[in-house]
């Protein structure tokens, strides 16, 4: 193979992925984050559908996690998937600035997770404790 295929072939596989993560539904995205964090040790807490609260505000992140004292409130979304207005307020003030995917305030952290952050190790990496603040 001369290295004009191989090029080709890395373009075509990375074409592959990025479909395969676009048409990842949100629910396997979550198995597979739930998954990653009991094997690191974390307790979880999800809101199935923040709309249909029978108590509080609606808009609230999916997933809490807690482990030693160290919490991570991280919102799911599907590779093109969008916040609502009513998510963004919520992220908002729990200190997430629009605009960026993450948050880190002492023992709080707060983002918004898609495929790609697992795939590049981002996601393994916060439950690990060994994301460095600005990746």
């Amino acid at each position: 193979m001369d290295a004009d295929e191989a090029g080709v072939r890395r373009r075509l596989a990375a074409r592959k992925q990025q479909r395969t993560r676009d048409n990842l539904s949100e629910g396997l995205f979550e198995q597979q984050v739930l998954g990653l964090a009991r094997l690191l040790g974390w307790k979880a807490h999800h809101v199935r559908d923040s709309r249909h609260v029978l108590m509080g505000d609606i808009g609230y992140p999916d997933w809490t996690f807690a482990k030693g004292g160290n919490v991570i409130i991280a919102e799911l979304k599907r590779e093109s998937g969008h916040l609502t207005d009513a998510q963004e307020e919520w992220l908002s003030d729990l200190g997430w600035p629009p605009g960026s995917q993450w948050l880190q305030s002492g023992r709080l952290q707060v983002y918004v997770w898609r495929p790609s952050d697992m795939d590049q190790g981002r996601i393994q990496a916060v439950f690990q404790g060994t994301m460095e603040r600005g990746e």
